[in-house]
């Protein structure tokens, strides 16, 4: 399908954007994603997409990973301009500014290194002092690579983890052997994720491998042929998971899944079968898959993904089935937003995503019924969606295997976002109300503003990647960035957590401000919208005013940059009297005044 839907769309000249749309609807295989990369690679820059530079250093060939990327950037909105690093001479090319790394300057520089071509690596049995040794020299030169890259470029670096060889040589007698390839490659992988001297984006090939089956990921034809790192086939899968990792940089990484519920969550019509004679539980193989769904689902609520529904249902009809049904593992409280009603799914969506207070780009849609899926693809494209109208023991594969809600770390605050989108609920539900103030002052805030220290600096660069709508500048800082700021003089940044009788939110807001006599410049000011209208912003400012001491300013300056979803930050500057006509600049006396909270 896809290689007649080239051959004839190209003839007539259609948009990159006829493409993409393919690219969402339809799946792709291997060898028709390796025809389309090398399409793309013919054409030149659009205005229809903004340019993404990708460096590619392999020890294999690159050109495979290139065609992969090319696709999963087009599915993102952006083109793909591509260097790939000459064959055999990566050394020169990282460690020479002159080489062509450096002239082509690099958004992203991906290290993708073969695990039989590093140099220490245990070919025989060897003692354990010895495999450590190996470990930690192996450590040390990928450190030194990523330090001079960073160094010398701005691109983020991305790293394909290692791949164990497939065949088993004394298993199962090696299984315990600190020397054996699969556990060196475990422990490697581990404690190069473990190095804290970089910030670099993992992608999980080695996970990727072992789920396909090594013996099957390994191609030695194509290998010994054309020194591809793995089976054409498999090149999808890893696009997506190319994509999962660039969407976590870019701060478009989904934070709910959305759902529909008859025929999703349970076989069958609620309000038809009747709780009883809809397909839940162990009773049939249907039932037991739409539990084993709905399980999975739990587990990704556990991890601080938010869940949400979104079904032309009656609500009473959809409670009972949450809090009545005995193979239900799901509870209706794990539920941050309903819309059961007979209003447009893409109406439902938008008022979804205006509750939650995110991006409709940041919701993944779940729905059995095609003419749905193809209305959100078409209304509201930034929505990714997935469609479950097939065996339901497939529904899990279909979420999972994209990637949706990859994550690098875990911080505090993931885990504890759902317990602040239940107080954001209820601030919402009285902000209507005349006892507003008195709700705000029941929730017992309290807040602490100090400056930040180093330890902190990759939850910064997480807001910093994830935040859109109150962020002042929308500079996309990254650690390096942070810690070379840090040396400077008269620079603060400064970190800021909130907790009340809800949750402990954490770290939720930060910002940069440089002190230039009697005036001091706010560079950045981030918050997560998950502690939106609690009056955090003006507790911020007022104690960051004590921390710089302002008796010794007179004037503050916004460096405020408009983006598409910032709004929301140039309206709380508005509150302050701050705005264009001013030139985001004001009296430090006259802030203020406006800087009312009801955080302690």
């Amino acid at each position: 399908m896809w290689l007649k839907a080239l051959h004839a769309e190209s003839r007539k000249n259609k948009s990159l954007c006829y493409f993409r749309q393919l690219l969402l609807r339809h799946p792709i295989k291997g060898f028709e994603l390796d025809t389309f990369g090398r399409y793309l690679s013919s054409l030149k820059p659009s205005k229809e997409f903004p340019s993404l530079k990708v460096a590619i250093l392999a020890t294999s060939s690159s050109q495979p990973l290139a065609n992969a990327i090319r696709v999963e950037i087009l599915k993102e909105g952006f083109f793909g301009e591509i260097y790939e690093a000459p064959f055999g001479a990566l050394q020169q090319e990282i460690f020479n500014k002159q080489s062509g790394l450096y002239s082509f300057n690099p958004d992203l520089i991906l290290l993708s290194f073969d695990f039989e071509k590093l140099e220490k690596i245990p070919k025989r049995p060897l003692k354990k002092r010895t495999i450590d040794s190996f470990i930690s020299d192996n450590k040390k030169t990928f450190n030194q690579i990523w330090k001079y890259l960073t160094q010398n470029l701005k691109g983020q670096i991305l790293q394909n983890a290692f791949v164990p060889p497939a065949y088993l040589l004394a298993n199962p007698g090696e299984r315990l052997e600190p020397w054996a390839y699969f556990n060196f490659v475990e422990k490697l992988n581990y404690c190069l994720r473990k190095t804290k001297s970089a910030k670099v984006f993992w992608i999980d090939v080695d996970r990727l491998a072992c789920s396909v089956g090594l013996d099957n990921w390994h191609d030695p034809r194509f290998f010994h042929q054309s020194s591809y790192p793995f089976a054409l086939q498999f090149l999808p899968n890893y696009g997506n998971l190319f994509g999962a990792t660039l969407r976590e940089i870019i701060g478009r990484a989904p934070k709910a899944l959305i759902v529909d519920l008859d025929d999703t969550l349970w076989g069958g019509v609620v309000a038809d079968d009747g709780l009883d004679g809809i397909k839940l539980g162990p009773d049939t193989p249907e039932g037991a898959a739409f539990t084993n769904f709905c399980k999975y689902l739990k587990l990704l609520n556990e991890r601080g993904i938010i869940l949400g529904i979104c079904s032309k249902n009656e609500l009473k009809n959809a409670i009972q089935v949450f809090e009545n049904h005995q193979h239900m593992p799901l509870k209706w409280s794990d539920f941050s937003v309903c819309r059961c009603n007979w209003n447009s799914k893409e109406k439902n969506l938008i008022e979804i995503s205006k509750e939650l207070n995110i991006d409709p780009s940041a919701i993944v849609f779940a729905d059995n019924n095609p003419a749905e899926c193809e209305l959100i693809r078409q209304k509201l494209p930034m929505v990714k969606v997935v469609e479950l109208n097939d065996d339901p023991a497939l529904f899990i594969k279909k979420i999972d295997n994209n990637y949706f809600f990859h994550k690098q770390c875990f911080f505090h605050e993931d885990l504890v976002r759902l317990k602040s989108y239940k107080s954001s609920k209820e601030i919402k539900l009285n902000k209507n109300q005349k006892n507003l103030t008195k709700f705000l002052k029941s929730l017992q805030m309290t807040g602490k503003v100090k400056i930040a220290e180093q330890n902190e600096f990759p939850r910064l660069a997480e807001l910093e990647s994830k935040t859109n709508q109150f962020n002042l500048s929308t500079r996309r800082l990254k650690i390096t960035e942070l810690k070379n700021l840090k040396t400077k003089k008269n620079v603060f940044i400064v970190s800021g957590y909130l907790k009340d009788r809800f949750a402990n939110h954490g770290l939720i807001s930060y910002c940069i401000a440089q002190k230039n006599c009697k005036k001091l410049t706010i560079e950045d000011f981030l918050m997560s919208c998950r502690v939106f209208s609690r009056t955090f912003e003006f507790f911020f400012l007022k104690k960051l005013l004590k921390i710089v001491d302002s008796t010794k300013i007179n004037r503050i300056k916004f460096n405020f940059r408009s983006t598409q979803k910032n709004n929301p930050i140039k309206l709380f500057l508005k509150s302050c009297g701050i705005n264009r006509k001013n030139k985001f600049e004001t009296r430090v006396e006259n802030l203020k005044k406006k800087l009312v909270t009801y955080i302690k």
